[in-house]
């Protein structure tokens, strides 16, 4: 599907010169997949859950529009209560992301520390 996605964006809407930039959520979550996270960032088989699938896709879209670092950002609503080391995974993938928004690329955190529940 994502495949799909990003090749049918490069074909109708990459050309349209109206089209000032592209926010790539969609890249972001499939970085974040290839962590230790995996594929729990949906509630439902679509739509992102309440806490890591909207966080990734806030932080994606307050990085790419502002053109601020996101590394500094510390900032998580207590009804999120993310922990430490997903933060550092969410804001890696999301760095890539606005790096190489048409490519996947691997989370160097593979591995979930032993005290870490996603």
């Amino acid at each position: 599907m994502y495949n799909a996605i990003i090749s049918a964006f490069k074909d109708k809407v990459l050309p349209k010169s109206e089209i000032a930039f592209y926010i790539p959520v969609g890249t972001a979550i499939q970085n974040v997949r290839t962590s230790f996270i995996g594929d729990k960032l949906n509630r439902d088989g679509f739509h992102l859950d309440l806490k890591l699938g909207r966080y990734t896709a806030g932080l994606t879209w307050f990085g790419k529009i502002t053109g601020l670092a996101i590394d500094d950002i510390a900032y998580v609503p207590d009804t999120l209560a993310i922990p430490p080391a997903c933060l550092k995974v969410v804001k890696e993938c999301v760095k890539n992301a606005i790096k190489k928004p048409y490519e996947i690329t691997q989370s160097q955190y593979t591995v979930a520390p032993s005290d870490t529940v996603v």
